[in-house]
């Protein structure tokens, strides 16, 4: 709910979303292709972008520190779930 909130605040837009708008001004003249990239769909691609990878990264980070007390990875860990894993369909590696 806060993430809403904050790209409503800076009026941040969707790439895809937008484009139906954008794509329709085209579309009627109002907008140039040059307008539509250069002004709309890059600068939108590249935010979207940035803004994605920084709310994975901290929806990740949120995700491994909440079951540990000093913010890491515990010990033992990874001996816990050190047993067989799937490799892609190649067979069981130990």
């Amino acid at each position: 709910m806060l993430m809403t909130y904050v790209i409503a605040l800076g009026s941040f837009t969707h790439v895809v979303a937008g484009s139906v708008d954008t794509f329709y001004l085209v579309a009627r003249g109002g907008l140039t292709w040059g307008d539509y990239l250069g002004r709309f769909m890059l600068p939108t691609l590249f935010g979207n972008v940035i803004g994605g990878v920084a709310l994975v990264a901290v929806l990740n980070h949120a995700q491994v520190t909440a079951g540990s007390s000093e913010g890491g990875l515990t010990p033992g860990v990874l001996a816990r779930n050190s047993g067989p894993r799937w490799n892609g369909g190649l067979g069981i590696s130990l």
